[in-house]
């Protein structure tokens, strides 16, 4: 069996594996920013999948020690998985680092894996035979075990959502739900049949992606680790460090703009695929103007004089996934301020 390795590393650098006669199954995309002490533990998981994988190992130009150490890993690595380690050669940000991954994989499903988490050897195995059963699944996601930075599960069965996700279903909610990016398995046309995708947060761009084209799965299963940190980006944008008014105010305005920026993606997916059936683009159409009013009303509770709060809540309260969340904050108008 024969292995090929280069031992410079550069933005695209470095590739290890048996080449074998069974094809991969899926492409693990194991992304990483900064996580150098984590990042050979999100490896090794990757590595212990119970089915041949192709593994992109992809460093978002970190500037730490991701690369060598990885490097060093690998480096004699013979098993079933193809391995490539590569590297952006500038900083993108997580929505354009996989953008630019998706094109690379050589199979049509994509699994996610961030640098600081932990696959379940399973994992992979599991959501390939979903969505093998189960072809109209664009997405197809997991609960998850909440871990602590020294791997600890603290909480179980986390983050999870129901089945099966359709247009409707989202449109029906009341609140902005998504399957959890860091647990998602992606067909790649949700990637390469679209245009490319913009933004900060990954997820509820690509549920919204995936309903578009068909719909999106989440198994009951935990079936990765997710590390909890203060690196977390969902930390970031919906910011609870501390219980005042700046840090309110920062968190309402990190998610309108995320909200805003969802709402844009689905916009441009939609005008990019007139092929799709009417009442596909009609829903998706609906789908970024609940995100576009969500984040809108967010704005508006930022306004002190509380009479430009009226438009925006009025607007809520005319639209069905949105009228449970208007009502709420209409009630905040009879409230003194804080």
């Amino acid at each position: 069996m024969a292995t090929r390795t280069t031992t410079s590393i550069q933005p695209s650098l470095f590739e290890a594996g048996t080449v074998a006669d069974v094809p991969p199954v899926a492409t693990i995309l194991l992304v990483c920013y900064r996580m150098q002490d984590t990042i050979l533990e999100a490896l090794d998981s990757a590595l212990a999948q119970t089915v041949p994988c192709e593994i992109i190992v992809s460093d978002d130009s970190s500037g730490d020690e991701s690369l060598q150490r990885i490097a060093a890993r690998v480096r004699e690595y013979r098993g079933p998985h193809r391995l490539r380690v590569r590297s952006t050669e500038r900083n993108l940000g997580l929505c354009a680092h996989l953008t630019e991954l998706a094109p690379l994989a050589g199979t049509g499903i994509l699994v996610f894996l961030a640098g600081d988490d932990v696959a379940y050897p399973h994992r992979v195995e599991r959501l390939v035979a979903h969505m093998r059963k189960h072809p109209q699944a664009m997405i197809v996601g997991s609960t998850v075990n909440d871990i602590n930075p020294r791997g600890e599960i603290i909480k179980p069965r986390n983050r999870g959502q129901q089945a099966v996700l359709t247009q409707r279903d989202l449109r029906r909610a009341g609140h902005l739900i998504t399957v959890l990016g860091a647990s998602m398995a992606v067909r790649r046309e949700v990637f390469t049949t679209l245009p490319p995708l913009q933004g900060r947060v990954e997820d509820n761009a690509l549920q919204l992606r995936a309903v578009l084209l068909g719909e999106c799965h989440c198994l009951p299963e935990p079936l990765l680790g997710y590390r909890r940190h203060e690196g977390n980006l969902g930390n970031w944008v919906f910011d609870r460090s501390a219980d005042d008014a700046a840090t309110w105010r920062r968190r309402q305005q990190r998610v309108a703009q995320m909200y805003h920026e969802v709402a844009d993606d689905q916009d441009r997916c939609v005008d990019a695929r007139p092929d799709l059936p009417a009442d596909r683009r009609e829903q998706g159409r609906g789908l970024a103007t609940m995100y576009r009013l969500e984040a809108r009303m967010r704005e508006a509770l930022l306004e002190p004089d509380r009479r430009r709060w009226l438009r925006p809540l009025w607007d809520g309260l005319r639209y069905p996934g949105l009228r449970r969340k208007a009502f709420e904050r209409s009630l905040k108008l009879l409230l003194p301020r804080k």
